[in-house]
């Protein structure tokens, strides 16, 4: 079927349904509409030992190697949201818009899936999120990807899992994290205790631990630069987090952007991100002039 820009306007309204609701058919169609023939895509790779420790990489036409070298394209790793698996069971597939957008950019782009809530807890979920970290500093030079030049990007409660492995140190090995040129936060929860919703008892179970869930704790100011993105119409991740996390991280004499967009909602910043928006919005914009003018200017 030809995908004609009538069709196309009547898709947008649908989009945003579909991607808060998780139905599978038009967001395949976004996902189709972003893809693009200079990237190169390789699914299904294992980086640890559980049926779920899968990755996908999105290799752009800048920067592929041949033979092994070490390539030069930024890498970012993106972590998507769900409540850590309470609300919604996303998987790596449903984001492939977000890694052509990127892609089509010159960043080579990691999305790994990971186990969930509710048949495991956030400590199982952090470390597969480490996991794919370190799987990518070792690896990610044989598909052209810089492995000292790596950026942790997520949405929601995939942003906080990547602040949680820049602000506390103890998942990472120090050459891995030194890897880290920053973290990219798409309306990310950092400071959300107490807890307002009785899942996050459960997902962050057992109570010793309720401490370790709040990245906003581990800053010290010594972190990778961050950029963190927020939209006004956010009525899911209320907008302390990003305040309190920015004031925080200034407070203690880090680098941090934050971006608060105008008329724009939880689900619709990482919507911005497909084809259909990307002209409209400045998301994909500021996220690329973030990685471009970070590199290994933060090492």
């Amino acid at each position: 079927m030809k995908i004609t820009r009538k069709i196309l306007h009547g898709l947008i309204p649908l989009y945003y349904l579909t991607l808060s609701a998780c139905a599978s058919i038009p967001l395949n169609l976004v996902n189709t509409l972003s893809r693009n023939s200079d990237t190169l895509v390789n699914k299904n790779i294992a980086y640890a030992a559980n049926k779920k420790n899968i990755l996908d990489i999105y290799q752009p036409a800048r920067g592929r190697t041949q033979g092994g070298k070490v390539g030069s394209a930024p890498v970012v790793i993106f972590f998507y949201g769900g409540c850590w698996g309470a609300c919604k069971t996303y998987t790596k597939n449903k984001y492939e818009f977000v890694a052509q957008s990127l892609s089509k950019n010159g960043v080579l782009v990691v999305i790994a899936d990971f186990r969930i809530f509710p048949q495991y807890r956030f400590s199982d979920t952090i470390t597969d999120a480490a996991q794919t970290v370190t799987w990518v500093k070792n690896n990610i030079h044989r598909y052209g990807g810089n492995p000292d030049n790596v950026f942790l990007m997520g949405h929601s409660s995939g942003a906080h899992l990547a602040a949680t492995l820049v602000c506390d140190r103890r998942y990472l090995a120090q050459k891995t994290y030194q890897s880290i040129s920053g973290l990219i936060g798409l309306a990310g929860p950092y400071d959300f205790f107490p807890f307002t919703e009785d899942y996050q008892k459960k997902v962050f179970a057992p109570k010793e631990y309720f401490y370790r869930s709040q990245p906003i704790n581990f800053v010290t100011g010594k972190e990778p630069p961050m950029l963190l993105l927020y939209g006004d119409k956010d009525t899911t991740v209320h907008p302390r987090n990003i305040t309190n996390m920015s004031n925080r991280v200034k407070k203690f004499g880090g680098k941090v952007d934050s971006i608060i967009y105008k008329d724009m909602s939880h689900v619709g910043l990482i919507a911005a991100l497909s084809k259909p928006f990307q002209n409209r919005r400045p998301v994909l914009k500021d996220i690329v002039n973030f990685i471009n003018n970070q590199g290994q200017t933060s090492k």
